[in-house]
């Protein structure tokens, strides 16, 4: 029991990162220059 869920507690942060910075997938489409994803990376 304990391998499915601390598998669990750790997927819990890695989805509120994705979620909370879509960014990664836009800047990936986007093809944004450095200097304009530090800044993005900064405000949030």
């Amino acid at each position: 029991r304990d391998g499915p869920n601390k598998h669990h507690v750790e997927a819990i942060p890695f989805d509120e990162k994705y979620y909370e910075i879509p960014t990664t997938d836009s800047l990936a489409s986007v093809k944004l220059t450095e200097e304009e994803i530090k800044d993005i990376w900064q405000r949030v």
